[in-house]
């Protein structure tokens, strides 16, 4: 079985540096204003072809790896209509 291209480390690092950015900027945006600015910071193919339902599972992984290995909790708030800094 074959599987797809593995995504440069440096790649996922820069992304999720872009995401906590955008959150510590606020207002908090939704998922879509997370993609729009990952791609203005990285690149415009830094989730690849990534559409719909794929795109938005990059962009929890992202958040999953930020809480794992750099401790910051990023979450949607109802409230505030975005996403935020939990912890």
């Amino acid at each position: 079985m074959e599987r797809g291209n593995r995504e440069s480390t440096w790649l996922i690092v820069a992304r999720c540096l872009a995401i906590i950015r955008r959150v510590r900027q606020g207002p908090p945006p939704d998922w879509q204003g997370l993609v729009e600015t990952v791609r203005a910071e990285v690149g415009k193919d830094a989730y690849g072809d990534a559409k719909g339902r794929a795109l938005h599972k990059r962009v929890e992984n992202d958040l999953a790896r930020i809480r794992k290995h750099l401790g910051i909790e990023i979450r949607y708030s109802r409230k505030e209509k975005g996403y935020i800094i939990v912890r």
